[in-house]
């Protein structure tokens, strides 16, 4: 099936941009993985390991976002002639395909945020408080939403359901961890207190 999915890539146009965006994309939705399942790999691995990986993954989804750009403008056959450096670097909210592109750079400059929150952990706690440092670095949820808005809208690849579940199974896992964390305790324990005496 990957086979499959990457000819049909090959065969359509502007396939540098795409690729590289793809792969942005998907570093970006395993770093939040890594967040939001960190409690289950902390009893797993050292937990300077996680974090160490979690941050590797981050600078990964910075750096093909960058190179996604770059290929962008590099782009003879599709947006090198009808995007400017004015809208590369600022949101543009004047027609729809202005919209979905800003939708994608407001993720970029919000992945920059959650990659400096964490590098800057210490700092930002003392100053700060832990709290604060907690709710910069929890928009890393926020930006991996508008970038799937910005993929889904004009995304070419996005048009084939594959990509749409294997993106968008990260916004589930997302939702789904909310609504544990909004479960109260005491039906947690009872929960785990039923599946224990199943065992």
């Amino acid at each position: 099936m990957i086979g499959t999915l990457f000819d049909t890539m090959l065969a359509q146009p502007s396939f540098f941009p795409r690729f590289f965006g793809l792969l942005a994309f998907f570093f970006a939705g395993l770093t939040l993985e890594i967040g939001i399942f960190r409690r289950q790999l902390f009893s797993r691995f050292p937990r300077t390991l996680v974090i160490k990986v979690h941050s590797i993954i981050g600078l990964f989804a910075l750096v093909f976002s960058i190179m996604h750009i770059i290929a962008v403008f590099k782009d003879a056959e599709g947006w090198a002639e009808s995007l400017s450096i004015w809208q590369a670097l600022f949101p543009d909210f004047s027609g729809t395909l202005e919209i979905s592109i800003s939708l994608g750079l407001i993720g970029l400059y919000m992945l920059i945020i959650t990659i400096l929150s964490g590098a800057l952990f210490t700092w930002i706690s003392k100053r700060l408080g832990h709290k604060v440092w907690l709710m910069i670095h929890r928009g890393s949820f926020v930006f991996y939403l508008l970038i799937f808005f910005h993929a889904l809208r004009i995304g070419t690849d996005f048009s084939n359901p594959y990509f749409v579940v294997f993106f968008g199974h990260v916004i589930i896992a997302f939702f789904g961890y909310i609504l544990l964390r909004a479960v109260p305790i005491r039906l947690k324990e009872r929960l785990t207190g039923i599946f224990k005496k199943r065992e």
